[in-house]
């Protein structure tokens, strides 16, 4: 299995409605984003594309955080997502990020999992290891 990692950061607003201590106010974080991909077979070697021998161009992946970053960077975050939890956050990133991986033919290759930092020491993640991916 092979496994790539790329990631990013931004900077957003955000409350969280309920909660009964800072959070609860309006504040803002320098989010890190990591996104996790893996897959088995690397292109095919000896065709001439740019490709060759890698799971997955550095660059698709890019262009899939570059799609996160536009939406959140310097947001409210509670304008996209209605309670916007770290947790929220990477779930939303998961599927965004999946969904561009399958717009852009990679089908082997799947979103392992996604980890958001709100702080150096403060993070929450998004895992499908422990699913069965074949079930959907």
């Amino acid at each position: 299995m092979y496994r790539l990692r790329k990631a990013i950061t931004f900077e957003a607003a955000h409350k969280l409605p309920n909660h009964l201590g800072k959070c609860g106010n309006l504040h803002g974080h320098v989010y890190k984003v990591e996104v996790f991909v893996v897959g088995q077979e690397l292109k095919p070697i000896g065709q001439g594309r740019p490709d060759e021998g890698m799971l997955i161009d550095f660059s698709v992946l890019g262009a899939a955080l570059e799609q996160v970053y536009r939406q959140f960077d310097h947001s409210y975050l509670n304008d996209l997502i209605p309670i916007p939890t770290a947790e929220a956050l990477a779930r939303w990133i998961y599927d965004s990020v999946s969904r561009y991986l399958l717009s852009v033919a990679e089908p082997n290759v799947r979103v392992e999992k996604v980890r958001v930092y709100e702080m150096e020491n403060a993070w929450a993640e998004y895992d499908t290891a422990d699913q069965d991916v074949s079930s959907g």
